[in-house]
């Protein structure tokens, strides 16, 4: 129960800090764009729209740093099974096959 607690609590926030960043982009837009280049004010959905078109465009789906920690895809995981013997990638794959997958009944 405290864990799904916990994610409507984070839901919540991401959702209220995505209002709260649209009327920000929205103020910023018609405060300073419109008196200076002429163009038309924003709506606050045309600066929400704007937001998700520029994180599609320019930032991809992902959010915050990469969870492995490293460069490239894999980071230190990839390093590490690239110095692994092949003995020890067989029993590191069987460790995780009895962890992650469901006993049959």
């Amino acid at each position: 129960m405290n864990m799904r607690r916990k994610g409507i609590g984070i839901g919540m926030f991401i959702l209220i800090g995505a209002f709260v960043l649209s009327a920000l982009v929205m103020f910023l837009w018609n405060f300073s764009l419109v008196p200076s280049l002429g163009v038309n004010p924003l709506t606050y959905w045309q600066a929400m729209a704007l937001l998700v078109l520029m994180r599609i465009l320019v930032g991809g789906f992902r959010f915050g740093p990469r969870m492995n920690g490293g460069p490239g895809r894999w980071g230190k995981w990839g390093e590490k099974w690239k110095g692994m013997s092949d003995e020890e990638r067989k029993k590191l794959k069987e460790e995780w096959k009895k962890r992650c997958l469901k006993p049959e009944d």
